[in-house]
């Protein structure tokens, strides 16, 4: 009996652990041909081949089952995926075509040779050519931005039908922002809606330096994140324009922003009987650590 779209199974091996545009590329191709199981690298698999990851796997982890269209993320503890293919067998394997030479030529073959045992298909899309995260390293360890991170408290004020406005650089996702995207969209309610605002790069280098990834780039990132409902463009650092066109009930604050601009924004929030909720900056993660991190593994 043949299968339908919605009962294939699609096999993705990621490490993912700076997301950017080639990710969501290879997802949504796979999404294309049925349900998206990703074989997230484990931080020894990754350093198996290269260098230990930036971010932690439980963390990869987390940031990855939270983008649309991946149904299931599973580890894959090696860089051979085989011991994963044949638990699953997954109709598809879906891996961009960069890989028919260098360090996994081998590892293609492989996974061709293992899926031919029950029919599987190997499907390679063309490169995301000009981003990786090698060439995101590479560019932070030229430009060091400013500090951008977040923690949710434990506000539990949440009443349905919230609009709530939040906005972000989001160069480097990490668990700050989700944990931060999560308590929002909790906080607009069962019939809300969580709008985000990604600052556009010429808004960011107000006050920082200009971001690593594009403004095209990050935004498409912030439309993949499960707990946003629309994302928009920020054209300026401050929120003002866009909370006077959206008039949203909530607008979430971080405290790493100026005392002036959050009075600024509850300000005009009071105006429209909104109200602003403000978070204390995350420690466990943030953008900076993590390009901090790249800078001193650069300089040794």
């Amino acid at each position: 009996m043949m299968k339908n779209k919605k009962s294939k199974t699609v096999y993705i091996g990621l490490s993912a652990d700076l997301i950017h545009q080639g990710h969501l590329n290879i997802i949504a191709e796979g999404c294309k041909l049925g349900k998206v199981i990703v074989g997230l690298l484990t931080d020894e698999a990754i350093a198996s081949y290269k260098r230990l990851p930036l971010i932690a796997f439980n963390e990869r982890k987390l940031i990855v089952e939270n983008l649309k269209g991946v149904e299931k993320v599973i580890p894959q503890t090696i860089l051979d995926y085989v011991p994963n293919l044949k638990q699953i067998k997954p109709d598809y394997v879906v891996h961009g075509d960069d890989w028919k030479t260098g360090i996994q030529k081998e590892v293609r073959q492989r996974v061709i040779d293992c899926m031919a045992e029950w029919g599987g298909e190997l499907v390679e899309p063309k490169y995301t050519k000009g981003i990786s995260t090698t060439s995101i390293m590479n560019s932070i360890e030229e430009k060091i931005i400013a500090r951008t991170s977040v923690l949710i408290n434990n506000d539990k004020d949440i009443v349905t039908g919230n609009i709530v406005y939040s906005y972000y650089v989001l160069d480097i996702i990490h668990k700050g922002h989700l944990l931060m995207l999560k308590k929002s969209k909790e906080i607009t309610g069962r019939n809300g809606k969580l709008i985000v605002g990604i600052l556009t790069d010429e808004a960011v280098m107000e006050t920082k330096e200009q971001p690593i990834l594009k403004f095209d780039e990050r935004f498409e990132i912030a439309s993949s994140i499960r707990f946003i409902d629309e994302v928009i463009k920020q054209e300026t650092y401050s929120p003002l324009e866009n909370l006077k066109k959206i008039k949203p009930d909530i607008l979430m604050e971080s405290s790493s922003h100026s005392k002036e601009d959050i009075q600024r924004a509850e300000k005009y929030m009071k105006s429209i009987n909104g109200k602003v909720i403000t978070v204390p900056y995350y420690n466990g993660q943030s953008s900076s650590k993590i390009k901090d991190l790249i800078r001193k593994k650069a300089s040794l």
